[in-house]
């Protein structure tokens, strides 16, 4: 996949779209890892309760 987004990136067709979906993608992981990092810290302190 990183594959892919990179050769998108660096073909010179519509370079301006690839970096924004670029810019998507690292976004919406990052999202992500904060979620997953929160919702652990969340049912850790849940346990800690218990």
């Amino acid at each position: 996949m990183r594959y892919y987004v990179l050769k998108r990136v660096t073909s010179t067709y519509d370079i301006p779209k690839s970096l924004k979906e670029l810019l998507l993608l690292t976004r919406s992981y990052r999202l992500k890892v904060v979620t997953f990092t929160y919702e652990r810290l969340r049912t850790q302190k849940s346990y800690f309760y218990l």
